[in-house]
């Protein structure tokens, strides 16, 4: 999570939080209500495209949710959660739910990202390597150890 946003109001974080998110999501929506539109005129279950775009609104509300909790940890004094997200990962399970909505093709770690949940982000700390960037550019940070 930005802690920039930990310092707006309530109502402003959101805010940022629903404009960021639909920025992301909106190629997805329009694609599941083509979807829908083709089960609809063409024979097929237009239910099953609507219930992801609902999936999707879901999503939104609990992103929200987790953010205002982080956000309650933070005001109050308690860091640890804040500084190890693996805390809400596992607590609300964001694992299982990014392998559910990937089982319908839908990726949803950007989302995740907006509040700083990724759970597809390289891990970071002494022993942890990875290679970043393209290798064929000679200009890009090919190694990074952190």
């Amino acid at each position: 999570m930005d802690y920039n946003l930990a310092n707006k109001t309530s109502i402003a974080t959101q805010l940022d939080i629903v404009s960021v998110y639909y920025k992301i999501v909106a190629p997805l929506y329009t694609r599941l209500g083509q979807d829908a539109i083709n089960a609809s005129v063409f024979g097929g279950d237009s239910n099953i495209a609507y219930n992801k775009i609902n999936d999707l609104h879901y999503l939104l509300a609990l992103l929200i949710i987790i953010n205002e909790e982080m956000i309650q940890d933070l005001n109050n004094g308690l860091d640890r959660p804040w500084y190890d997200k693996t805390y809400y990962i596992e607590k609300y399970d964001l694992e299982c739910i990014r392998k559910a909505f990937w089982c319908h093709k839908i990726e949803i770690a950007p989302m995740l990202a907006i509040i700083g949940l990724n759970t597809q982000e390289a891990p970071s700390g002494i022993g942890y390597m990875y290679i970043q960037g393209n290798p064929s550019d000679t200009k890009a940070t090919v190694f990074h150890v952190s």
